[in-house]
């Protein structure tokens, strides 16, 4: 295997990893690798994604709305792909909720027994990368392929989102946060509340449109260059989700000394410092979304 404007709010669905934007930029750093690496990977990448299904009602349409070079609209063509699955979310035919995260259940040293935990769900973001890896590398219909990339370039960028893969349980928690869906926190003394979820989902990038969201992909292709081969565990999808465990324990809730309430009126004042500590470590698994990403598609071809 090889290595490798819309303007939205800024603050996305709760259920979303990263916002919009975020999963955009992820696929802005394939594009881009995929070009120097695997070039007629790319091609082959752009060829099926114009027999999805949704390509002449909403992706064409989306992206003959802007002026854009031939290649600015193959990249962009990229990013629509990758928040497609959080676009047809009230699509009953195409949306699939459970297959974004798995929460692994995670209680923090010191809880007492009656806090217990749940497993994760059977049916999760684990299942459906394997399933829509196997349908997009198959000899099956072209439709069909088109949808499974659109599945892999969503969840991609979903598992590296940390809170897609924890969920904490503590005498606060005591149902678990739903990967910090119900985590709520405050910025500063004062400021609105909103989940420790949407926090993260909009760290790297507020701005959909075309040109903020391939500035900033360029912009982490300089920050984060390619990772060496070891770190893409290409395929290994346990292992990242695993990756993305042990970041959500100890970046996230660090360590379960992270303060937060279940509820908007109960919601607690960050540290100081958690925007700017975890606003790095965000950049870097936005990057390297893109990057797994591209090797991903470029072992499809």
């Amino acid at each position: 295997m090889l290595i490798a404007g819309v303007v939205f709010l800024a603050l996305p669905n709760l259920a979303s990893a990263w916002s919009r934007p975020g999963h955009m930029v992820t696929a802005a750093v394939a594009y881009g690798a995929m070009k120097e690496v695997a070039p007629e990977a790319l091609a082959a990448t752009v060829t099926l994604l114009r027999q999805h299904p949704h390509y002449p009602t909403r992706f064409r349409p989306e992206i003959e709305r802007l002026e854009l070079s031939a290649e600015e609209q193959d990249i962009y063509l990229f990013m629509l792909a990758s928040r497609w699955a959080d676009d047809i979310r009230d699509n009953e035919n195409f949306n699939r909720g459970e297959w974004h995260y798995i929460n692994i259940p995670y209680k923090p040293e010191g809880q007492p027994e009656s806090v217990k935990t749940r497993p994760a769900p059977r049916i999760n973001i684990l299942t459906a990368l394997a399933k829509n890896t196997k349908a997009a590398a198959d000899e099956g219909s072209a439709r069909d392929r088109a949808v499974a990339l659109t599945w892999l370039f969503h969840l991609v960028g979903d598992l590296q989102q940390p809170l897609h893969t924890a969920r904490i349980f503590t005498t606060t928690f005591p149902k678990g946060d739903r990967g910090g869906t119900r985590f709520y926190v405050r910025q500063r003394d004062g400021g609105r509340a909103l989940s420790l979820h949407a926090l993260w989902d909009k760290l790297v990038i507020g701005s959909g449109r075309f040109r903020d969201v391939r500035n900033k992909a360029i912009e982490l292709r300089h920050k984060y260059p390619q990772p060496e081969p070891a770190e893409l565990q290409s395929g290994d999808f346990d292992e990242w989700a695993q990756e993305g465990y042990k970041l959500a324990k100890e970046a996230v809730y660090r360590g379960g000394a992270l303060a937060g309430g279940p509820t908007k009126g109960t919601a607690v004042v960050l540290p100081a410092d958690y925007a700017s500590t975890v606003g790095a470590i965000a950049e870097k698994r936005v990057a390297l979304a893109g990057y797994r990403l591209a090797d991903l598609l470029a072992g499809l071809q």
